[in-house]
C-alpha cells in the first residue's frame, strides 16, 4: 500500500474510533467539539441485471438514442472528470460539469451522498474498476470489459430530469486524436466513431461472447464452403461469411445504405490500413450479390474471426470515393434498377511502391472498381470529416444538422479534436419527428421503430411473418368493430398513433416492411434472450424512450394508446 493510502486508513481509522468513545459516558468530555464533515457516500447503482462474468448493470435495450442530444466534454485528465461527478455547484478546473464518467474512480469521497451511483467494480481497469454517474440517469449499461462508457450506454441512458434539457452529458478524461474513420487509432476517436456509424454486427455488452446481427437481418452463423456459393471465390478463399442488409437503413443524409457502401467500406479502410481494420486481415474479397445481401470470403476461420471482421464502421461510400460524389451517385443509382449488376466482386491487388493497394474486379464488373478506391486526399492523418462536413453515417447519433449536401457542426471549434474543456455535440438521428413516423430520416434502431416492430407481430420467421401479412392485408378496409376481432391489433397501438383507425395502407406498410426481420438476430427475445437484455415483455415492461416522448406498451396505459395494442 502507498505511504498517502496507508496514512488515509489511519485518518479514518482514528476518526472512527474518537466516534466511537463518545457512546462511553466518562470518558469524553461532553464539551468536546469535533469538525463537521459532510456525508461523502455515493451510492450503488442500480442492478437489475449481470453480465456473463457476474457483473452488476442496469438492462440494455436494442434501441434509442433515449435523449436527444450527447455532449461530450473533454476533462484534463481522471480525476478531474470524478470531482465533476456531483451536482451542481460542483465544477472542476476546467468549468464543466458531467452526467456520466469515461474512466474509473479513484474515491467516491468527492461525491455527494445520494447524488451518485458507483458502479459494481469491473476486473481490469485501475484499483477499483467503478465507474460513477449522477443518480437521476437510469439504464446506464455496466459492460464488464470496458465500464459504463459503452454504445449501449450513449443509447440507453435517460434521465427525466438532466441539467441540461433533452442531454446526456459524457465526460472524457482527455480529447480525441481524429475522426477519420481511416486514422483514427485511439479509444476516445472510436467512441465518437462509433455513435455516428454502424458495424454490421455488434456485440453484447454484458456478454462479449454474443454477436448480435445490427445492420443485417441475418448472417452465417458458421461460415459457408465454397462449394454452396454458386460462383467462383476469390482466389484463396476457404470459406464464406454471408449477410442479408435490412432494407429500411439510410444514412443520416436520407440516401440508402447498400452492398456497395459496405463492399467500399471493407476494401478502402484494409486498402490504407486503417486501424479499426486489423480484423479484415483475413479478407480475400467481396462479392455483391444484390442491393442488400454480399458475402465476404476469408483465407481462414477461429472462433473469433467473425467478431472481428464485422465491426468495421460502414461508410457512405460518396463521401469518401476517389471517383467523386456525382460518379457514385449515378452508379449506384443504376444499379438499384438493374439486376446486371450482379454479382460482382471485388478484391485488393497487388501493393504499389507507394499508396494503398487498388480495388480490382471480376464477374460483373458494372459497378466499377474505381468507385472503391478512397480519396487519398480523405485518408490523409490531416484531413477533417468535421470541417469538410463528410461525417454522415447510418448511426444513433448525428454530426449537427445534416442534408443531402453533408454533415453540419458537432462540436464547440467547428473542427474535429476540441481541447480541453471543449466539447462534441452529437444530435440525435430522428429528432424532430414522431417517433416511427419515418423510415428514411430516423435511426433504423430508433425506440420507435423497435415500438413499429412489435407492434407488426413479425419476428424474422418468414413463415410466420408472411401468415401474419395475410392477416393485415385481409384486415385492409374492415370497420372498426364494437368487440375484439382478429382485426383489431391493426386497428390501434403505434401503427395508428394510437387513434382506432381502419387498416390502410400504412398499416399494410409496416408489416411488411419488417417481414423477415427479428430484431435480436440470431437470438429469440422471448425464448432465448442474449444475456442482460430488458424482458420484451413483463416486469419491468419495455417503456421505450425517444428525446421529449415515452412510449408506454399497454401493460401500463392499456389500449389503444399502448404502442403494442
Amino acid at each position: 500500500m502507498s505511504e498517502s493510502k496507508s496514512f488515509a486508513v489511519k485518518i479514518i481509522l482514528t476518526f472512527a474510533i474518537a466516534i466511537s468513545l463518545l457512546s462511553l459516558p466518562g470518558l469524553v468530555s461532553s464539551s468536546l467539539r469535533f469538525p463537521s464533515i459532510p456525508s461523502a457516500q455515493a451510492i450503488p447503482a442500480p442492478c437489475p441485471t449481470h453480465g456473463s462474468t457476474g457483473v452488476c448493470s442496469e438492462y440494455w435495450y436494442p434501441a434509442g438514442p433515449a435523449m436527444d442530444k450527447e455532449q461530450i466534454n473533454i476533462f484534463p485528465g481522471a480525476a478531474a472528470e470524478s470531482n465533476c461527478g456531483g451536482p451542481a455547484p460542483v465544477v472542476c478546473a476546467s468549468g464543466l460539469q458531467t452526467d456520466l464518467t469515461d474512466s474509473p474512480i479513484s474515491q467516491t469521497g468527492v461525491f455527494d451522498d445520494g447524488a451518485v451511483y458507483v458502479t459494481a467494480p469491473i476486473g481490469g481497469l485501475g484499483t477499483s474498476g467503478q465507474f460513477a454517474y449522477l443518480s437521476n440517469w437510469q439504464r446506464v449499461v455496466n459492460d464488464p470489459a470496458v465500464g459504463i462508457p459503452n454504445y449501449f450506454t450513449w443509447l440507453d441512458a435517460y434521465s427525466p430530469n438532466p441539467v441540461i434539457l433533452g442531454t446526456v452529458r459524457q465526460a472524457f478524461a482527455g480529447g480525441t486524436s481524429s475522426l477519420n474513420p481511416y486514422v483514427a487509432s485511439a479509444v476516445r476517436d472510436h467512441y465518437v466513431i462509433g455513435n455516428v456509424y454502424d458495424s454490421l454486427n455488434t456485440l453484447n455488452p454484458l456478454n462479449g461472447a454474443q454477436l448480435l446481427d445490427w445492420m443485417v437481418t441475418s448472417s452465417s452463423q458458421t461460415p459457408l464452403p465454397n462449394s454452396q456459393l454458386g460462383y467462383t471465390p476469390p482466389t484463396g478463399t476457404i470459406a464464406t461469411y454471408r449477410f442479408q442488409l435490412r432494407n429500411d437503413m439510410f444514412f443520416h443524409d436520407g440516401r440508402r445504405v447498400t452492398a456497395f457502401d459496405v463492399s467500399f467500406s471493407y476494401l478502402s479502410l484494409t486498402a490504407t490500413g486503417a486501424s479499426q481494420a486489423q480484423g479484415t486481415a483475413v479478407m480475400t474479397g467481396v462479392t455483391v450479390r444484390s442491393p442488400t445481401q454480399f458475402d465476404i470470403g476469408v483465407n481462414s476461420t477461429s472462433p473469433s474471426t467473425k467478431i472481428n471482421l464485422t465491426n468495421l464502421t460502414i461508410l457512405p461510400g460518396r463521401y469518401w470515393t476517389a471517383v467523386g460524389s456525382t460518379a457514385w451517385d449515378a452508379d449506384v443509382s443504376r444499379c438499384l434498377q438493374t439486376l446486371g449488376c450482379y454479382p460482382a466482386q471485388y478484391t485488393l491487388g497487388s501493393v504499389p511502391p507507394s499508396g494503398p493497394a487498388p480495388a480490382l474486379c471480376s464477374l460483373t464488373c458494372t459497378f466499377p472498381a474505381s468507385d472503391m478506391n478512397a480519396d487519398p486526399a480523405k485518408t490523409s492523418p490531416s484531413f477533417d470529416p468535421v470541417l469538410s462536413h463528410v461525417l454522415v453515417g447510418s448511426g444513433p447519433w448525428t454530426c449537427g444538422v445534416v442534408t443531402t449536401l453533408g454533415s453540419g457542426i458537432c462540436t464547440s471549434t467547428g473542427t474535429m479534436n476540441p481541447p480541453i474543456g471543449g466539447f462534441y455535440d452529437l444530435t440525435r438521428f430522428g429528432i424532430g419527428l414522431l417517433p416511427g413516423s419515418s423510415a428514411t430520416q430516423d435511426y433504423f434502431r430508433s425506440s420507435g421503430n423497435l415500438a413499429l416492430w412489435v407492434w407488426s407481430g413479425d419476428n424474422g420467421d418468414f413463415t410466420h411473418d408472411f401468415l401474419n401479412f395475410a392477416t393485415v392485408a385481409h384486415c385492409f378496409g374492415q370497420p372498426i368493430a364494437g368487440t375484439p376481432n382478429p382485426c383489431t391489433h391493426y386497428q390501434q397501438g403505434i401503427g395508428t398513433n394510437g387513434i382506432p383507425t381502419i387498416v390502410g395502407i400504412s398499416q399494410v406498410s409496416i408489416v411488411a416492411r419488417f417481414i423477415g426481420t427479428n430484431w435480436i438476430s440470431p437470438f429469440s427475445w422471448q425464448t432465448n434472450p442474449p444475456t442482460g437484455i430488458a424482458p420484451l415483455s413483463g416486469i419491468p415492461p419495455l417503456i421505450l424512450y425517444a428525446g421529449a416522448y415515452t412510449l408506454n406498451p399497454a401493460a401500463v396505459v392499456g389500449c389503444p394508446s399502448g404502442y403494442d395494442c
